[in-house]
């Protein structure tokens, strides 16, 4: 698990990442950071973030998101799964806003 852990460089470049291009391997360096220092509340949001945008190996991270989901309060698991599905939203039209490189805007 230690090797999960990224550098504080390589975590603000994934952040970086996710947002503008909607990198799924940045989600999910990010949420194996997040499982590595024990952060759960992060772990719920990238867990669900990763669900929303579809992240192809999030099976692998089921029993880190069951038991992070044990130290919530509840309505929180709810709260937390708006969010996401949010924030998943503005990454997908984030994504649709930057131009293709080398095409010309009508």
């Amino acid at each position: 698990m230690h090797l999960w852990r990224l550098s504080k460089k390589d975590a603000q470049r994934a952040k970086l990442e996710l947002r503008l291009a909607g990198s799924l391997e940045a989600l999910e360096a990010l949420l194996r950071h997040s499982v590595a220092y024990g952060h759960q509340r992060l772990v719920v949001h990238r867990y669900l973030l990763g669900e929303a945008l579809g992240l192809p190996q999030l099976a692998t991270y089921t029993a880190y998101f069951d038991a992070a989901m044990r130290g919530l309060a509840p309505g929180e698991l709810q709260s937390a799964r708006e969010a996401a599905d949010t924030r998943a939203a503005q990454i997908k039209m984030s994504c649709q806003q930057i131009p293709a490189v080398g095409r010309r805007q009508p």
